[in-house]
């Protein structure tokens, strides 16, 4: 089940599919004598939704209050995995990938496409200035190969341990957004909207989906989106890099093209 095919109102639904999830495969890998465990985690749950992140690693602590359900109980699950580690054996790791993109990708490329098909793609969030990184989803499977390959091999430096993974190219977020709608033939986002104006857009239809339980528009993607294409994300993978050697095998210019 992917996060768009939850009600991510309902916090038993998630913490029962991704925390208990976890603790379901963490106790049959003990069981089963499984060595190796390395959780797929998201950059998204370091991010408060108010601030800017530029360029920090993995001492940047997650802040335990957050903006939507969907990070609060992958962070959950997350520090599960970690903890796990060195139990009966079995060795962990979690790699925390952002704004993965690609093949399977049910999120991010298809919520622009709705947004350009409604005419919404349009208007840019603010200044346009705001940086983010991106994941292509084969440098994601790459990462996970390279980290069970360390898991291996560097035990003690990988083991426990998350590890932020991107395409190493930071990218103004509306100039991605701009090549993306561009290669579908849409037209790029030119008009400029203050991010407080969308800020009160947002209430209402977050208003609208718990008081008339409309599901005319996600909420969750729309507040998600808000706050990705407002702000700056960059992460920095020396860890990743040093540790389980990872580098991206796709460019981001040829991801998108």
């Amino acid at each position: 089940m992917e996060a768009t095919d939850l009600d991510l109102h309902d916090f038993y639904l998630c913490y029962m599919l991704i925390v208990q999830g976890a603790k379901n495969v963490i106790s049959a890998c003990r069981e089963s004598k499984v060595r190796q465990l390395i959780y797929n985690s998201s950059a998204d749950i370091i991010f408060d939704g108010l601030h800017d992140i530029c360029n920090r690693d993995e001492s940047l602590p997650c802040n335990w209050r957050f903006e939507d359900t969907l990070s609060d109980v992958k962070a959950q699950a997350e520090a599960l995995i970690l903890f796990a580690n060195n139990i009966d054996g079995l060795l962990t790791c979690a790699l925390r990938p952002s704004n993965v993109f690609g093949p399977g990708d049910t999120q991010l490329i298809p919520f622009l496409l709705d947004l350009a098909k409604s005419g919404w793609a349009k208007f840019i969030i603010g200044s346009g200035e705001n940086v983010s990184d991106f994941t292509y989803a084969e440098n994601v499977i790459h990462a996970h190969i390279c980290a069970a390959e360390a898991l291996d091999s560097q035990m003690i430096s990988v083991a426990g341990k998350a590890f932020f993974i991107t395409n190493l190219e930071p990218i103004k977020f509306w100039e991605f957004v701009s090549v993306i709608l561009d290669g579908l033939g849409y037209q790029r986002p030119l008009i400029k909207l203050p991010a407080s104006i969308l800020q009160h857009v947002l209430l209402a239809v977050k208003w609208m989906h718990e008081k008339l339980g409309s599901r005319k528009y996600n909420h969750f993607m729309l507040t998600h989106f808000f706050y990705l294409a407002s702000h700056t994300r960059t992460f920095n993978c020396t860890a990743a890099q040093k540790h389980i050697g990872y580098s991206p095998v796709v460019s981001l210019e040829v991801s998108v093209a």
